[in-house]
């Protein structure tokens, strides 16, 4: 082997040890972000995340089921279907399922009868709302319970 070959070698060698002595800093975790009212905290969020690869409809409905039988406020994640069809939380109270006929506007053909869980926004707007049981990505009991204001007919 040839001196220049052999040195070119031992400088790769030199070039490796050195890269494995390096010690990479690690990545300074995100700045906490101010509080939102109505949205849930990040450790909220981490778990919504963790949990959609697991989660299917099935057990999505038993925990909206388990949540309205106890009165416990629920976390759900939710793609909205018309207009920026964004993903946002909301924090609900269910009521109950109804089935619906969707109106023009939405990215499903109309007239096809759809389920639909209504629940009172008591942190958001202050209003029941509807949203389509399909595009519920993930829900999240929490302790808190809650008045019924109208009769809860999810059984």
């Amino acid at each position: 082997m040839s001196v220049s070959r052999q040195a070119y070698f031992e400088k790769v060698a030199r070039k490796r040890r050195a890269e494995q002595r390096i010690v990479r800093p690690r990545k300074k975790p995100p700045p906490d972000l101010p509080q939102i009212p109505g949205l849930p905290p990040r450790s909220t969020i981490a778990q919504f995340s963790q949990r959609l690869l697991w989660l299917n409809e099935r057990t999505r409905t038993r925990i909206i089921r388990e949540a309205a039988v106890r009165r416990l406020r629920i976390w759900i994640l939710y793609t909205k279907i018309t207009g920026a069809k964004d993903t946002k939380a909301w924090r609900i109270e269910p009521y109950s399922y109804r089935i619906r006929r969707m109106k023009a506007g939405g990215r499903y053909k109309v007239g096809i009868p759809k389920t639909f869980l209504f629940g009172y926004d008591q942190f958001g707007e202050g209003t029941i709302k509807m949203f389509l049981k399909q595009n519920i990505l993930d829900v999240l009991m929490t302790r808190s319970t809650y008045t019924p204001r109208w009769r809860v007919e999810i059984r």
